[in-house]
């Protein structure tokens, strides 16, 4: 676009930054060499208001080029670049993702926006800005992208006096800027200056006659030519333009929130003409709430037992808006069944009720994906209630027990349900299940179902009101099944008088991607989750004891985190989708610094791979992780140390049994993983006849019978999950980490009451190595041996190969 001579036009412009925050991670690796590219890095773009109205209304940008070069190997770099569709333009925020960049390296940042023309397609580089940035462990970053300046400005003029012997163009600003006229070519040329993007009063002066030719806009990026100004006409009066200058506002001050009687009051201080309100339910995102010319906003849309997070920003009368204030939270009181306490206090045993224990001495089903010689039941979890009391647990998840119509070993599984109203009678049918969970409350357990609300056999039976879900059976489609689950969730509930719902596959009820595969078209999770937490408010009100927990845990199988974040955090409406994901970012960590994952990968014992867990994208506010060793579609840990070639069998079990005991929020053990189950002459995938990776974890379960070393197992993980339910610190205690380095590990466990300190720590090498820490108090107690370890704030601790201590702060 050219530079214009305009005249009685109106500008408003206002320059702001580009923001360009990066995160890098490297992933976990054995090998800690420069050469080894295993890093991501990912950068968030936000793209500002550039308004200049009466010439473009707004300065788009139409694409973003990032380059990437390190430093030490010039040959390494990549370039990402994200273009708009055409007749679109970029919105306000993008992202780019840069793959396999080498570790403990340097990379120069280079980027630039560009504005490309409608008609001619010409791209002027609109906005520029350079950073560097260290690639080790989990960095963050930012980049101020400045508006770039225009190049190579030409005046052209004519009908020069031919008396004149000289002359200059100014360009008045808040700089002047000049160029001498080239009296035999009728051009002042201004090739070499600086000139920023502006507005300027145009002057032309010969010899010592001064003339004013009104305003030229200089665009940014652009290579401006003026169109011919004919001298013949001019007069000191021609160019006498009104400008209007809009600078952006300054950001609202001292924004406060609080609660009250139920709702959010935010307040803050400005002097603008109106006030956007954004808010959120984690710190990654928020979106538009309401607009308001007040300095105060009441919200009540809250849901309580939630925490909000707020920012204002300023808006003129023109439409330029100011940045964000910093983010307020608010955290609203339940008063339903949300009690985040309850929450993470949950020590949970998972059951495959298929493989668990065979309790009527029916066959059941003749056999199950993964076991052929199993035959459990409900019957042989009520034998266990006792057994699963004295553990330790609070809790009990049984996988599916729906009918399945049919006796085959996908059946037998439960997660291709027939019937969602009905137990299967090769498990006992509605009222053993009855039965089991009147039992389980009875002795203060909790009784969560396995939810399967996005694929089904087929031929579903209606439910008692008549619904079906809609579409396919696998996966089903939103929002035609919605009303059907819902009723599945609450009638459950309801009649039964379940505590929660574990949620297979729940990636199918919201949007994804999940390995690349979308679902619905928007999160359903929301809707199920506000029908489920409805249900147990009245049931609270009414007096009822159980069936008011609604607990809802989601399964997205996700080492990194984003699908996580996504589809089980990220709903619509500012309103979270659901509030527990079991963590599988850093179950693959503990696994992989322990002993090995699935794959073989493993990184001999380097502690700080467990410190990345907690930090992956889905570790987000008011969310409640739920922490795991294995399950049912997962390998033992047993069998991925035998995987891995790694001795020292018990020693390590119990290591990682004490890192999941540390661990803040809910706990899930899986079926014999508290005596230190293995499957026995299982190491890869087929050793055994028609046992794989994905189904090898369900061995025959037992509640008696153990041998010497398995019954050590089971001693020491009833000491963890007693030292848990007696110091709130662990299970609800804010997480300090300390060391995470070498083989070393250290948490300061604070409880949020003020009530005490724990220290936790883990030493995963094999030999013993003293940690440092400086924690206060004048002394720590093991709670697991009673040692009492002297000292005035900071301490040397021994610690053993292969072991967790709790230290109590004294």
């Amino acid at each position: 676009m050219q530079a214009m001579i305009r005249r009685n036009k109106l500008l408003l412009l206002t320059l702001m930054s580009f923001v360009l925050v990066m995160a890098v991670g490297c992933s976990s690796d054995n090998n800690s060499s420069d050469f080894i590219r295993d890093s991501k890095l990912t950068y968030q773009v936000k793209i500002p208001d550039v308004l200049i109205q009466s010439i473009t209304d707004k300065v788009k940008v139409d694409k973003i080029e990032v380059t990437i070069t390190n430093k030490e190997d010039s040959q390494d770099i990549q370039t990402e670049t994200v273009t708009a569709e055409e007749g679109q333009h970029l919105e306000p925020i993008i992202s780019v993702e840069f793959n396999e960049l080498a570790r403990n390296a340097t990379y120069k940042i280079e980027a630039t926006a560009f504005d490309i023309d409608d008609k001619a397609k010409n791209e002027y580089p609109v906005f520029r800005g350079n950073s560097e940035i260290l690639v080790s462990g989990e960095v963050t970053d930012e980049i101020k992208l400045k508006l770039t300046e225009a190049s190579n400005l030409v005046v052209n003029l004519d009908n020069i006096p031919s008396e004149a012997t000289s002359g200059k163009v100014i360009l008045q600003g808040a700089n002047n800027i000049e160029a001498d006229i080239d009296l035999e070519n009728n051009k002042a040329d201004f090739s070499g200056s600086t000139i920023s993007a502006n507005y300027y009063d145009l002057v032309i002066k010969l010899d010592d006659n001064t003339k004013k030719y009104g305003g030229i806009y200089i665009l940014p990026g652009r290579i401006s030519n003026t169109e011919v100004i004919d001298l013949s006409g001019a007069s000191n009066d021609l160019g006498e333009i009104k400008v209007i200058w809009a600078e952006a506002p300054e950001a609202p001050s001292n924004l406060v929130g609080e609660e009250s009687n139920s709702e959010a009051v935010l307040e803050w201080q400005g002097d603008a003409v109106k006030y956007q309100i954004y808010r959120g339910t984690s710190e990654i995102s928020t979106s538009f709430l309401a607009e308001t010319s007040n300095l105060n906003y009441t919200d009540s849309s809250v849901t309580p037992g939630e925490t909000y997070y707020y920012a204002v920003r300023a808006v003129t009368a023109e439409g330029l808006v100011s940045d964000f204030t910093s983010l307020v939270p608010v955290e609203i009181p339940g008063n339903g069944p949300v009690v985040t306490q309850d929450f993470n206090n949950l020590r949970i045993y998972q059951v495959f009720v298929g493989t668990f224990l065979d309790g009527d001495g029916r066959e059941n089903f003749p056999a199950v994906w993964g076991n052929d010689d199993a035959y459990g039941d409900l019957d042989g979890v009520i034998e266990a209630l006792d057994y699963i009391k004295g553990l330790g647990m609070n809790a009990v998840w049984l996988t599916p027990v729906f009918e399945s119509n049919g006796n085959d070993k996908l059946d037998a599984t439960g997660y291709f349900a027939q019937d969602y109203f009905n137990v299967d009678d090769n498990w006992g049918g509605n009222d053993k299940l009855k039965q089991l969970i009147d039992e389980a409350h009875a002795k203060g357990l909790y009784v969560f179902l396995d939810g399967v609300f996005g694929h089904h056999k087929g031929s579903v039976r209606p439910s008692p009101t008549g619904k079906t879900p809609a579409g396919g059976n696998d996966p089903v489609d939103y929002p035609g099944s919605l009303e059907f689950y819902k009723e599945v969730a609450t009638w459950w509930i309801e009649e039964f008088e379940v505590d929660g719902w574990r949620l297979d596959q729940a990636y199918q009820v919201a949007t994804g991607p999940h390995d690349g595969d979308y679902y619905q078209d928007k999160n359903y999770w929301v809707d199920i989750r506000r029908a489920v937490e409805e249900v147990c408010e009245q049931r609270k009100t009414r007096g009822e004891e159980w069936g008011t927990l609604g607990y809802m845990v989601a399964e997205i199988w996700d080492g990194g985190g984003e699908s996580i974040l996504k589809n089980a955090y990220t709903g619509y409406n500012g309103e979270k989708a659901l509030l527990s994901a079991f963590d599988f970012p850093t179950r693959y960590k503990l696994v992989q610094t322990l002993a090995v994952e699935e794959s073989g990968a493993g990184n001999n014992g380097d502690a700080s791979a467990l410190n990345w867990g907690f930090t992956s994208p889905d570790k987000i506010d008011g969310v409640y992780p739920n922490m795991f060793l294995d399950n049912h579609d997962l390998l033992r840990f047993g069998d991925l140390m035998q995987r891995g070639g790694i001795g020292e069998y018990w020693k390590r079990y119990k290591a990682a049994m004490s890192f999941v005991a540390a661990y803040t929020g809910p706990i899930t053990i899986y079926y014999g993983d508290e005596w230190g189950a293995e499957r026995k002459g299982y190491i890869n995938d087929g050793d055994i006849n028609q046992v794989h990776d994905d189904n090898c974890a369900r061995s025959t379960g037992k509640i008696s019978g153990f041998s010497t070393n398995e019954e050590s197992m089971l001693d020491y993980t009833k000491s963890l999950m007693k030292i848990r339910s007696e110091h709130p610190a662990l299970w609800r205690g804010k997480r300090e980490n300390l060391i995470a380095s070498g083989h070393q590990y250290a948490d300061l466990k604070s409880d949020p009451d003020g009530s005490e300190q724990i220290v936790y720590l883990l030493n995963t090498g094999t030999t013993q190595t003293t940690i440092q820490v400086n924690v206060g108090g004048n002394g720590l107690k093991d709670l697991l041996t009673g040692e009492i370890i002297s000292g005035s704030g900071s301490y040397s601790i021994p610690v053993d190969g292969l072991t967790g201590r709790f230290l109590l702060v004294q």
